[in-house]
């Protein structure tokens, strides 16, 4: 069963924003926020990733970067092999460590891989009911005497869920007074003068949990960050099932909670960029055979189109490696369809982002920017990239009646007829990571402007000769 024509007309005229200097960026998982720089504590226990909140990356260098035996490879296995043997603190039990040798790795890796490091403080740290930044202090002198480089501090995480007592001891005014005593530091620190402080990295927007994020803003918070983050999951992972992925409402969920953080932030920051500081599908670490399968693909194509179309600068994806949401396999570093994907939007999709009308139904999600230029694919200025989420369940059939001319198709299905594949295949060839490279992914070649799209897939269609101004 095919539906009508559903013509698409692409608004050239005007850029209604889009993500800042490529920052879609990626979450390597933490453990907890009970985590101190620990210099003088040589056999303390330690996890290398486990205060670190995201690394900024052009997502394909993570695996191209990385072949085996050599040094970058070895950093890596190190980092995680601290993961995997590192114990996970309770609250009432003491401190996780991190020593100078694995911060020395992990800083020693990303500049290899040519990531950029944002990184989590401890807020928890607390001293006269304030936050103490002596630990904080310290990793900043010994980073600044080798020349580290952090891009952009994060002070804490997830306030509103603190354990206790710190739920009732720290308040959202609090919390933003903490946040200006870091700034103060940061532009009197030798090498950090410049370094940005993000957050406060809210997950309570609404209910009782969102009185601390209105009161940060309302009170010395507001003058205190450089990007304005908070997390946006869909559901709980116990309760997401397939359809929740296929879901046109819990799509738009998203929707309603960006316009809930601007209600509380713009009055004070109208023009501070806004970010999603963490995001995947599914909180609790994502759902087991749904989260790393094909049908997740829905949502997080879909959530960057939203959060481009809204005018966020940021989406911090959870997580790059760990748990359920990991974008590669946790043991054989194998790439999971979410991978691919963003793999694709990294290499196809610019940051000006253009206004679309259709007629189509909520089911039919179509999204368009200008085609990034400086990719493996070489687009032309004046090149127009749309994607498109295709949650109906018969095959739809869209023109595009501005381009008539070449399209360059990039779909993504199944492997296999269950929405819960595995394995993801670009225009029916199966993508794999052989050889330790990232292998070519052909466009197929279509003409005239009109399209069947597959049930329940979803996928780009660039159009080369669009011509458009904007893009130029």
């Amino acid at each position: 069963m095919a539906s009508s024509l559903s013509p698409v007309a692409v608004d050239g005229r005007q850029d209604f924003g889009g993500f800042q200097h490529d920052v879609m960026v990626l979450v390597l998982e933490r453990y907890s926020e009970m985590v101190d720089f620990g210099s003088s504590l040589k056999y303390a226990p330690v996890s290398a990733k486990t205060n670190t909140d995201a690394f900024f990356t052009s997502v394909e260098d993570g695996l191209q970067q990385l072949p085996p035996n050599d040094n970058v490879d070895y950093l890596l296995h190190q980092i995680i092999d601290a993961i995997k043997n590192a114990t996970k603190p309770q609250c009432n039990s003491g401190l996780l460590f991190l020593v100078y040798a694995k911060w020395d790795e992990l800083n020693a890796f990303v500049k290899n891989v040519g990531w950029d490091l944002v990184f989590a403080l401890n807020v928890l740290k607390r001293k006269d009911g304030q936050w103490d930044p002596d630990n904080a202090k310290e990793l900043m002198t010994y980073s600044n005497a080798r020349n580290y480089t952090i891009p952009a501090f994060e002070l804490g995480n997830e306030p509103e869920y603190f354990p206790e007592p710190f739920t009732n001891t720290i308040s959202g005014a609090q919390l933003g007074r903490d946040f200006v005593h870091l700034r103060e530091i940061l532009k009197s620190t030798p090498g950090f003068e410049s370094t940005l402080v993000i957050g406060p990295d809210v997950t309570g927007i609404s209910g009782p949990k969102s009185i601390l994020f209105q009161n940060f803003f309302a009170g010395e918070g507001s003058k205190a960050v450089d990007r304005i983050t908070f997390h946006q999951y869909y559901a709980f992972e116990g309760d997401a099932t397939v359809n929740t992925c296929l879901d046109p409402k819990v799509m738009d969920s998203l929707i309603s909670d960006i316009h809930r953080v601007r209600n509380v932030t713009s009055p004070s920051n109208p023009d501070t960029p806004l970010w999603l500081g963490e995001t995947s599908s599914f909180y609790g670490g994502g759902t087991p055979a749904l989260s790393d399968r094909y049908v997740a693909g829905f949502l997080w194509l879909d959530k960057l189109g939203v959060a481009s179309r809204m005018g966020l600068k940021g989406v911090l994806r959870q997580s790059y490696y760990g748990h359920n949401y990991s974008l590669i396999e946790m043991n054989t570093f194998e790439p999971y369809s979410d991978y691919w994907l963003t793999l694709l939007y990294k290499r196809l999709v610019g940051n000006k982002v253009l206004s679309v009308q259709t007629n189509s139904t909520n089911s039919f999600r179509v999204y368009a920017h200008c085609a990034k230029q400086n990719s493996v694919y070489n687009y032309k200025p004046g090149s127009v990239v749309v994607y498109i989420v295709n949650v109906n369940i018969y095959t739809t059939v869209v023109t595009f009646p501005q381009f008539q001319k070449n399209m360059d198709l990039f779909w993504l299905r199944p492997e296999f007829i269950e929405l819960t594949s595995r394995n993801v295949t670009l225009n029916g060839k199966r993508l794999d990571y052989v050889n330790n490279s990232i292998p070519y992914m052909p466009p197929q070649k279509a003409y005239g402007g009109l399209l069947m799209l597959p049930a329940r897939t979803f996928g780009f269609a660039v159009f080369p000769d669009a011509d458009v101004d904007i893009c130029k």
